[in-house]
């Protein structure tokens, strides 16, 4: 895992890699190149596998739900 912030972007291949981002648009602006780069080129994904998610810790949950 690298990086610092409460969004992650992810890749789930061989080995899961983990991201974290700033902002919603720093981790949308990487899964697009994950996205179309299939990951660098060590994965034929090219989309599969690839995904956004947004972490909240605890205290934030509650006050959501």
């Amino acid at each position: 895992m690298t990086g610092n912030g409460p969004y992650a972007t992810t890749a789930r291949h061989r080995v899961l890699t983990v991201e974290l981002h700033p902002t919603l648009e720093a981790a949308e602006a990487a899964k697009r190149v994950i996205d179309s780069s299939g990951c660098g080129g060590k994965c034929p994904c090219t989309g599969r596998g690839h995904e956004l998610i947004r972490l909240l810790d605890p205290a934030q949950m509650e006050a959501a739900a």
